[in-house]
């Protein structure tokens, strides 16, 4: 069972993952407000995502871990992106049962991602130049975790925990 701030981080994580949607969307949709809405979430979503993963990793303390084995999960990327499929099959001026509908899908996509292992593909992190990789440590510890550049079997990885079985690389020595 997620607790409640492993839930709350996995949701920014989330938001954050989406937040190109919105931008998308905001370009796809007619009325102001709504190419208003979807923006301001796009926008907030990257800020969010870049206040959880990227400033505040720097600013908690990390530990160093040492590879036990290591895989990549760019294939994940590509089933994910499918999502982004919504904008090219919206209309430019939804009615409010769409609007709806959208909100549903996003509903969803959000809980499916809250309850599963898919916070490691965020194409905002990709943006942001990290990559999504499964990961064992010597220790035992298995999971998921963002990186700047692919770890090998034996190597150290220094980092900092987001949500349960998700990491993040941390500047430093490795």
């Amino acid at each position: 069972m997620l607790s409640l701030t492993e839930i709350l981080v996995r949701l920014r994580l989330f938001w954050g993952a989406y937040a190109p949607l919105f931008i998308l969307l905001a370009l796809r949709f007619a009325p102001v407000w709504l190419k208003a809405t979807c923006a301001a979430f796009g926008a907030l979503g990257v800020v969010s995502l870049w206040s959880l993963a990227i400033r505040g990793s720097k600013r908690t303390g990390a530990d160093i871990v040492e590879i036990g084995d290591v895989r990549d999960e760019g294939e994940s990327t590509a089933t994910f992106l499918a999502s982004y499929l919504l904008p090219f099959l919206t209309i430019q001026e939804p009615t409010a049962s769409d609007i709806v509908a959208y909100v549903l899908f996003l509903a969803i996509a959000a809980i499916v991602y809250v309850r599963s292992d898919t916070a490691q593909v965020n194409p905002t992190l990709y943006l942001f130049g990290y990559r999504g990789i499964w990961l064992r440590t010597t220790g035992g510890w298995s999971g998921f975790a963002l990186v700047k550049r692919m770890p090998q079997k034996g190597g150290r990885l220094r980092k900092v925990n987001l949500a349960g079985h998700v990491l993040i690389e941390v500047p430093g020595d490795r």
